[in-house]
């Protein structure tokens, strides 16, 4: 019985993702998403010269859509931004596995949201 328990634990162990497993996906999430910073940034000045040139016929849904389109965008790369600083101040590859792990999973949940942001606003950026 203690036999079976123990190679129970061990193939639960061996089954859960290591820091390299981790690390890939991470940057999997990463890498599908920084292509697209070009484009925001195209995105966000084409929208910012709509702003510019609105004449005073415009509505102010017109202006504030713009204006909210605008947001989307910056808060997307700023977002794409803010993520590589941290995750370059917090992952080391030089720390414990299990430390790695333990990071590498809370990264995961974080560069998955940023990613979403990125592609809701690219998404956005394709109707401009």
């Amino acid at each position: 019985m203690v036999l079976i328990v123990g190679a129970m634990m061990l193939n639960a162990c061996d089954s859960a993702p290591g820091s390299d497993e981790l690390y890939q996906e991470v940057m999997k999430y990463h890498d599908e998403a920084m292509p697209h910073m070009g484009a925001l940034y195209k995105a966000v000045k084409k929208t910012e010269e709509k702003i510019n040139n609105l004449d005073s016929l415009a509505t102010d849904d017109v202006s504030k859509e713009l204006e909210s389109q605008l947001e989307t965008f910056k808060s997307a790369r700023a977002s794409m931004q803010q993520w590589m600083r941290d995750f370059g101040s917090t992952y080391n590859k030089d720390l414990p596995e299990a430390e790695q792990v333990k990071i590498l999973q809370d990264e995961l949940i974080k560069v998955k949201e940023m990613s979403k942001e990125m592609m809701k606003a690219v998404e956005l950026s394709k109707k401009i």
